[in-house]
């Protein structure tokens, strides 16, 4: 196992951005950065053990700047939307960026996907770390609250990938956090992903608007395209949020499966978040394909802090937010 460090760029703010591969004793490996915690490459063999890349990303600092995808991002203060950009904290409106349209998306115009985080990587007998921290000061993109934000990324040698998110607050505030890596487990990461197979444990689904707003309804999958509760082949774009099945607080449990059958990987999916928002690259189109690659976004559900009936995303002072993820890399 080896954990490795190069300088990957500055920023058009003169910021240093590091990146740092993470390489288990069975040859796969992580590629992230500072600059949003990006995971920017996952080296991974197929069923002939032959490696490559299973993300998509760019190749160069310049256009992770630019971006407007998210690619292998840590997203927050909020992932996902909250409807007119706005939410009440005790009765107080609080306004935050509008950055799609009417509403919020994914932190904002700058948020942790556009930040340089501080980095420490940590190696220990069988599994390696990097742990990210980024203070977001209070009233950032209009979010109260003086967040410390801790993400903890390993690999270790059963082939588990776990991300690890901590925060705590000096005010009442919100928070969701997920990674926006955009997958593609076939033989080229130009090619779309509808020869992939997904399950997705979940006997419910969140009702949307035109505008991808939940209504606070959780509808049944049964006889409708989003039932994914046995592994099948996706047939067409998705961008929607699942109510997985599982209490809130409990384990870390299976969340969902994606499959390439023709390369023989298998990642599974495991949260203690109560969502998962599945998305088949719908408006890529910009250095890679539309449809090339499928985000699984373990979180809480969108616009919670405006429906009473999800979830709550509130974090507390003196509190300690903790979500946790694993991704098992898997041959069949």
């Amino acid at each position: 196992m080896e954990i490795k460090k190069n300088h990957f760029g500055t920023t058009s703010k003169g910021e240093e951005v590091t990146l740092y591969t993470l390489k288990n004793s069975n040859g796969i490996s992580l590629d992230i950065i500072s600059y949003g915690g990006i995971i920017t490459n996952i080296n991974f063999p197929d069923k002939n053990g032959c490696f490559s890349n299973i993300v998509l990303g760019y190749e160069n600092l310049q256009e992770y700047e630019d971006d407007q995808c998210f690619f292998g991002a840590i997203i927050g203060r909020y992932a996902n939307r909250i409807k007119n950009g706005s939410f009440k904290i005790d009765n107080t409106k609080i306004n935050i960026d509008k950055n799609i349209g009417d509403n919020h998306l994914h932190g904002g115009f700058s948020g942790f996907h556009k930040k340089v985080w501080n980095a420490k990587s940590i190696k220990r007998k069988d599994s390696l770390s990097l742990i990210l921290n980024y203070l977001s000061k209070d009233l950032e993109n209009g979010f109260p609250g003086n967040l410390e934000v801790t993400v903890h990324y390993t690999l270790n040698n059963d082939n588990e990938f776990k991300i690890k998110y901590f925060a705590k607050s000096d005010k009442k505030t919100v928070v969701n956090f997920t990674n926006h890596s955009y997958f593609n487990l076939g033989t080229s990461l130009d090619k779309d992903i509808f020869n992939h197979k997904l399950l997705i444990k979940a006997n419910k689904y969140l009702e949307v608007t035109n505008d991808l707003i939940p209504t606070g309804k959780l509808l049944k999958v049964e006889n409708t395209k989003y039932n994914f509760l046995n592994l099948k082949k996706l047939l067409g774009e998705l961008d929607n949020c699942w109510a997985l099945n599982k209490d809130i607080n409990q384990k870390i449990e299976l969340a969902s499966i994606l499959v390439n059958e023709e390369t023989g990987r298998k990642i599974e999916v495991y949260t203690d978040e109560p969502g998962i928002q599945v998305y088949t690259g719908n408006n890529l189109g910009y250095k890679h394909k539309k449809n090339s690659g499928i985000c699984l976004e373990t979180q809480h559900f969108p616009n919670s802090p405006n429906e009473a009936n999800f979830p709550s995303t509130e974090l507390l002072p003196g509190e300690v937010f903790e979500s946790n993820t694993t991704i098992k890399l898997i041959n069949i």
